[in-house]
């Protein structure tokens, strides 16, 4: 009778502790209010709305070999397309002709937020190195555009 009571008590405190543990993670879980955005923060461009274009994306391309069962491969890292409308600021041609034409490279990290409909982070990717590539102007019915293509090194992310 007694070892059946115990059985029942550690029966009874396990699934207290399983739900504690289930209601814990459904806690820490967030809720994606509307569709994910991207939001940048990128020192080198202070005060510009700008907008992810494309491009964000790793590849890595893999080989494999009969004598082992490792898979390598080397991965690209990520190029973005950066555009805002043009507002007569020199920033994003000053800084493409510093770091492209003259070679000085600004090592401020940038981040990559994507944000739900609340402005609520989802995910953060740091871009400890960019490097622009290719400055291009659009003429647009919105007016003028200027578009910046930038290589990022070794960019990580993180899930919030």
């Amino acid at each position: 009778m007694i070892a059946r009571l115990r059985i029942r008590f550690l029966f009874s405190l396990l699934a207290i502790l399983v739900s504690g543990v289930t209601v814990s993670t459904a806690f820490a879980q967030k809720q994606v209010s509307g569709p994910l955005q991207f939001r940048l923060k990128i020192d080198q461009l202070p005060g510009l709305t700008l907008e992810v274009v494309d491009g964000f994306e790793w590849m890595t391309s893999v080989a494999t070999s009969l004598s082992t069962d490792r898979m390598t491969g080397k991965t690209t890292y990520p190029t973005i397309t950066l555009r805002h409308v043009a507002n007569g600021s020199n920033l994003v041609w000053t800084w493409y002709k510093d770091s492209a034409m003259m070679g000085k490279t600004d090592n401020r990290p940038g981040t990559i937020e994507l944000v739900d409909g609340n402005g609520l982070v989802a995910r953060s990717y740091t871009l400890p190195m960019m490097l622009p590539t290719r400055y291009r102007l659009i003429n647009a019915p919105n007016g003028v555009v200027e578009e910046l293509e930038v290589v990022t090194v070794n960019p990580t992310g993180e899930v919030k």
